[in-house]
């Protein structure tokens, strides 16, 4: 069996093409939401609007397929997921630190960048614990998932332990369990309404979508009936219009499951595995980097340009930020991202192979 690749999708030689395209939409559906929160939408109703506002969701899906990937393989696990994601998560901690500082020195930061760095924000963000117990929308906005999911990978061998010799009836419980609980104490929209603290809620989202992905993958460890698959790739089509037209969140949380399901078990319908292996590649720099530029060049764009406030102004900022961001995601891969796990993953491991070279990661 060839090497594994790295800590993420690709395990053992493992490379699984629609789970790594899965994770560019996901990652895509969150920027356009970043995009779209900022833009003056005021009194705009639109179902694709609103389906774009549900990007929040696409966080829970990153959560589900991390859940199900790690359960497949743990070996040098902890060394590659550091390696994959710190780099780039404090080199835009820097860079957006760095960028707050000059505006605020200047008297020109806007005041959704001033409160975007309380008193001690920085040292939280670097070490990873800025939404351990509290809500840390803060800084690099996308980033406190960063922070649940690194918590996650700590805590993940005593999160496995009840699926190291329950059977698939016992994985099928824990996801029943676990949606009720997601539905309970996370959906706005649930009739009895129970309070979660909202300090608590990002280390509940994780915990909830992982822990479904960790079942999902105890369900297909042995085998999966044929009819998965195309269920799954229905439950993807119909995740869109529950976005667009359900209130609720909890519907298109549960069509993650069997999506990411199917998406593990066969390539996305129409996808090529080149642009999977792309997809997925930037999934996790989109994610990272676009947190800035969107925040940033929004905020300054809005308040410097009267004309964007128009219809055709957002026609062409939307684009535009999405483009930069892409942009910068790519070169961020290139220069920072695949360098920098390559020596961490080489210097902690002795692992020199040249896998790593194109290792793709889940994000």
């Amino acid at each position: 069996m060839a090497r594994a690749r790295d800590g993420g999708d690709a395990v053992q030689g493992e490379f699984l093409p629609g789970l790594h395209a899965l994770r560019g939409l996901a990652a895509l559906w969150v920027v356009l939401f970043h995009i779209f929160y900022l833009l003056p939408l005021a009194g705009v109703v639109h179902p694709l609007i609103d389906a774009v506002f549900r990007g929040p969701l696409g966080v829970d899906l990153f959560f589900v397929m991390s859940g199900y990937i790690i359960a497949r393989r743990y070996r040098d696990f902890i060394v590659r997921r550091l390696a994959r994601i710190y780099p780039l998560h404090l080199l835009m901690l820097l860079c957006t630190a760095g960028f707050i500082a000059l505006t605020i020195r200047s008297g020109d930061a806007p005041p959704e960048l001033i409160e975007l760095a309380p008193p001690g924000e920085f040292w939280r963000h670097l070490f990873l614990v800025q939404a351990w117990g509290r809500y840390g929308h803060s800084l690099n906005v996308p980033a406190w998932s960063i922070s649940v999911e690194w918590l996650l990978y700590l805590l993940f061998p005593l999160l496995a332990l009840p699926f190291v010799r329950g059977g698939r009836g016992f994985a099928l419980l824990c996801i029943v369990l676990l949606c009720g609980l997601r539905i309970a104490f996370i959906d706005d929209h649930h009739p009895r309404g129970l309070p979660t603290p909202h300090d608590w809620m990002p280390l509940l989202r994780g915990v909830l979508s992982f822990g479904c992905g960790m079942a999902l993958e105890r369900l297909l460890r042995d085998g999966a009936p044929a009819w998965i698959v195309p269920l799954g790739w229905l439950a993807g089509l119909a995740v869109i219009p529950a976005a667009m037209f359900l209130p609720a969140d909890w519907p298109a949380v549960l069509l993650f499951l069997p999506l990411t399901a199917a998406a593990a078990l066969r390539p996305l319908p129409g996808c090529p595995e080149r642009l999977a292996r792309v997809a997925g590649d930037l999934s996790y720099p989109l994610y990272i980097v676009h947190g800035p530029v969107v925040v940033g060049a929004t905020s300054l764009l809005l308040e410097h340009v009267p004309a964007l406030h128009t219809g055709a102004g957002m026609v062409v900022l939307t684009p535009g930020l999405l483009a930069l961001s892409l942009l910068l995601a790519w070169r961020a891969h290139r220069r920072v991202e695949t360098p920098a796990r390559r020596w961490i993953v080489r210097r902690f491991t002795g692992d020199a192979g040249p896998s790593l070279d194109k290792a793709p990661s889940a994000a």
